[in-house]
């Protein structure tokens, strides 16, 4: 039902998604805890090679511009991202600080939702 919302109905997609997790035995999150486990994957992805370095930092800072948040644990990321921007010829130095960020987030396994089942 989720995935075939309209335009007019959308309004409907929060109480849709809420009932679809609790479905799945999966808790509701924060706007910051989603952020954070978006962080976790978007980061082993990194560490994969999935994505780049660049990339991956760039979609953890969208995330937490979405987020809305005061938190600043994902500071780092958004930094390097930025800085990548600004400075290019330092590439390698702030690819370098990614990586070394993406593998403290891929490693936490306490920010995962648990199942209530």
């Amino acid at each position: 039902m989720l995935a075939g919302l309209t335009k007019v109905d959308i309004s409907d997609a929060p109480e849709l998604f809420a009932h679809a997790l609790k479905d799945l035995g999966l808790p509701l999150l924060t706007r910051l805890a989603a952020a954070r486990v978006y962080s976790i994957a978007i980061s082993r992805q990194i560490l994969k090679g999935e994505i780049s370095p660049r990339d991956g930092a760039n979609k953890i800072w969208d995330a937490v511009v979405l987020a809305v948040t005061d938190s600043h644990d994902l500071d780092p990321f958004i930094y390097a991202a930025s800085e990548l921007e600004s400075r290019p010829e330092d590439r390698d130095f702030f690819e370098a600080a990614i990586l070394k960020e993406a593998a403290l987030w891929a490693a936490k396994t306490d920010e995962l939702p648990q199942s209530a089942s």
